[in-house]
């Protein structure tokens, strides 16, 4: 992979690792070295290390003392404390929103909801999950409030991460993508209170979906 911008080189490693790390590339519990990193990547060892602190702060790696840098592990604790959190954002955001929104933030959520239900279909999981978080940003957006986007941009690598696991053995992606279309229909004609419930039992059904997913984990060891 080829890195342009010099200044921004941490950043655009941490995103390229997080890519790998969120489709598990790089597995839960892997440990990361900087030189080996840098001679894939074709750069300083500098950068990478930098890079190592900006996934810290996302949730993804953990910086063990005189051990190195590890792919966090999935953990019961770090998935409720994470859920706990984006309850009461996603519904700050829907709160936002309602207010703000405009015909052109409809007509882009059209496109997403496209997208979505052509990747349901097809399932394309990879595709359908980056879809799920682009019809986020489209409320986010409206919400206009860049104090919650920068603190949900911070916990939504580790979100796509827990999130990207469970989608993969998910047989009911249409089903799913009827549910987000429906929301935004509510949305529109201006059921907000209902569209929040909605949200607060799609993220409440994710949880238990992600924790399912990590007793089977832990029943195979």
């Amino acid at each position: 992979m080829a890195f342009q911008d010099t200044k921004q080189l941490p950043v655009q490693i941490a995103r390229h690792l997080a890519d790998r790390i969120i489709h598990l590339e790089l597995k839960p519990g892997e440990k990361l070295l900087e030189e080996k990193l840098s001679g894939e990547l074709g750069v300083s060892r500098s950068p990478v290390r930098e890079a190592f602190y900006i996934l810290n702060q996302w949730y993804l790696v953990d910086l063990v003392p005189r051990r190195g840098t590890f792919v966090t592990e999935f953990s019961e604790h770090h998935v409720n404390a994470l859920y706990d959190i984006l309850g009461p954002l996603y519904s700050l955001i829907n709160r936002k929103a309602s207010k703000n929104f405009r015909r052109e933030d409809f007509d882009e959520l059209q496109d997403v909801l496209a997208k979505l239900e052509k990747n349901a279909a097809s399932s394309n999981v990879e595709e359908f999950q980056k879809n799920i978080f682009e019809y986020a940003c489209v409320f986010l957006r409206a919400a206009d409030n860049p104090l919650l986007e920068k603190v949900l941009r911070g916990l939504w690598p580790s979100k796509m991460r827990i999130e990207y696991a469970v989608l993969r053995h998910v047989k009911n992606l249409p089903e799913l993508a009827a549910a987000f279309r429906d929301a935004a229909a509510c949305f529109k004609e201006g059921k907000f209170k209902l569209t929040g419930k909605m949200l607060l039992q799609y993220l409440e059904e994710e949880r238990a979906q992600v924790l399912q997913y990590l007793k089977k984990i832990q029943d195979s060891k």
